[in-house]
């Protein structure tokens, strides 16, 4: 009975852990894995599944061709057509490596949250930290206000708040906005009303910085936009700000104050 007790506990902090949450659910609900095969070793206290593994905890799934858990070390590693879903999460990949709060997402890495999607061939992601990302080889976000992409991107899915690096680009059809530079910090939304305006994000490009926006062109070493809430940009609104813009890119660093 003892043994029978352990190996629950342990297949609900495997599915804990593997659906990136260092706890299981509130509701305590049980957790259930299936596989072809299922090993578990005592002294070692790690537990092998082998073929069509499928871990399911009330709504909660994930599926795989292996996994391995091991209860001391409390890392689980998933491989072969991985497809984790939690809540309004779902991450597919070839293989996760994960430790509760870390998560190491590897190959054609597609991630789905809402309207958001992210993509890249690594992935690290932290659940408890407003749903941090990183794709330090070059990766791709998306939502319903456009795509953002560069050679390494990170981004805080909580917070709508992304970081692009090295030929950043960002696309936003809603918006009519296209930008690019070789940095680009993006905040979907405006939560401190820097400029006492109704925005609904902003964008700064940095390096080789260029942005289009309804016929209006501005480059500089440093570009910042804020978009207000009919799909304009406060800056681009004015046709002189955009010939001074070209002229001297330092005037734009007076709008926004790191």
């Amino acid at each position: 009975m003892k043994s029978k007790s352990k190996l629950k506990k342990i297949i609900a902090t495997l599915f804990a852990i593997l659906t990136l949450n260092s706890f299981v659910t509130a509701e305590n609900l049980p957790a259930e894995l299936n596989a072809d095969s299922v090993e578990y070793d005592m002294n070692t206290e790690t537990i092998t599944a082998d073929g069509n593994v499928i871990l399911t905890q009330g709504t909660d799934r994930v599926t795989a061709n292996h996994g391995v858990y091991n209860f001391k070390t409390q890392q689980a590693v998933l491989s072969g057509n991985v497809v984790a879903i939690r809540d309004n999460t779902r991450i597919e990949c070839d293989s996760i490596t994960s430790d509760g709060e870390h998560m190491i997402a590897r190959g054609n890495v597609y991630g789905v949250q809402d309207d958001k999607t992210f993509r890249g061939e690594q992935v690290d992601y932290y659940p408890n930290d407003r749903k941090h990302i990183l794709i330090s080889t070059g990766g791709v976000v998306t939502s319903n206000d456009g795509t953002f992409s560069a050679d390494h991107l990170e981004g805080w899915i909580d917070e709508g708040h992304y970081i692009g690096t090295g030929n950043a680009h960002l696309s936003s059809p809603p918006k009519e906005l296209e930008a690019g530079g070789d940095r680009i910090d993006y905040y979907t939304t405006d939560p401190e009303n820097r400029l006492n305006t109704q925005s609904r994000g902003i964008v700064i490009v940095e390096g080789n910085a260029w942005a289009n926006q309804k016929g209006n062109s501005l480059k500089g070493n440093r570009l910042t936009l804020h978009v207000a809430d009919n799909g304009g940009s406060n800056e681009s609104s004015s046709g002189k700000f955009n010939q001074d813009i070209q002229k001297s890119p330092s005037r734009q660093q007076s709008f926004i104050e790191r």
